[in-house]
C-alpha cells in the first residue's frame, strides 16, 4: 500500500486480511446498499483496524492501512524497547 507521500509503508499485503461490511449508524438508504466499513487485520500480530467514518470503501481502506501501519509499528518498537 502506498499513502500519499509516495513512500511504501512496511507491512506486505500478503500478512493483511481485508474484510468489507455495510456500515452502521446514521446514512438512511445508503447504507444498506453499500459495503463501505472496512476491517484490516495483520494476521501474524493479530492486530486489527475498524473504520466506517467515509461513505467510500476505498478512503476507509486508506484510513485503515495506515492505522494499521502505524499499530505494527508502534508494537515493534514497544518490543525493542522491552529487549534493551
Amino acid at each position: 500500500a502506498v499513502d500519499d507521500s509516495g513512500k511504501a509503508d512496511l507491512l506486505p499485503m500478503s500478512e493483511l486480511r481485508i474484510e468489507t461490511m455495510r456500515a452502521s449508524g446514521a446514512g438512511g438508504q445508503h447504507v444498506n446498499t453499500t459495503d463501505s466499513a472496512v476491517r484490516i487485520t495483520h494476521i501474524p500480530t493479530g492486530i486489527t483496524a475498524a473504520i466506517q467514518d467515509e461513505r467510500s470503501q476505498h478512503k476507509n481502506r486508506e484510513k485503515a492501512l495506515k492505522i494499521i501501519a502505524a499499530r505494527v509499528r508502534d508494537r515493534e518498537r514497544a518490543e525493542e524497547l522491552k529487549e534493551r
